[in-house]
């Protein structure tokens, strides 16, 4: 977000996490670095729409996006500002991964954590820690 200068508004960019109409998103947790850069993690719920409620069949992943101080994404970053967390786990058969918090150490090393939740019994679940650089 930008101030106007010319009054108090904001402006506001948005980005599309997820094209898919059946699919909703969530921002869980947002770091700035000591560079300006903004970074967002959170959920996207898939075929939420399809099934009218959250079954064991919806697929849940989490996210990473990275934003230039401008508000636009950081293409130098993962696929086009972008990271699919499950796409980097080895968890990505009968699983469900949520991203629920983020930082960004001194030397640029992106932490999340999260839950790992078992696609067939959510009782199960587990929690993570995912270093990046």
């Amino acid at each position: 977000m930008e101030k106007n200068n010319k009054s108090d508004s904001l402006k506001v960019n948005s980005i599309y996490i997820v094209n898919n109409k059946d699919e909703i998103s969530r921002v869980d947790s947002i770091f700035l670095d000591n560079y300006g850069s903004i970074y967002t993690t959170g959920t996207v719920y898939a075929d939420v729409y399809n099934d009218k409620e959250e079954t064991l069949d919806t697929n849940i992943y989490g996210y990473i996006i990275k934003l230039n101080k401008n508000g636009t994404l950081d293409t130098t970053f993962g696929n086009n500002g972008k990271i699919i967390i499950n796409n980097i786990t080895n968890k990505i058969n009968n699983t469900k991964l949520t991203a629920e918090s983020i930082y960004v150490d001194k030397k640029g090393y992106v932490y999340t954590t999260g839950s790992i939740f078992d696609k067939f019994d959510k009782a199960k679940s587990k929690a993570y820690v995912i270093k990046l650089k």
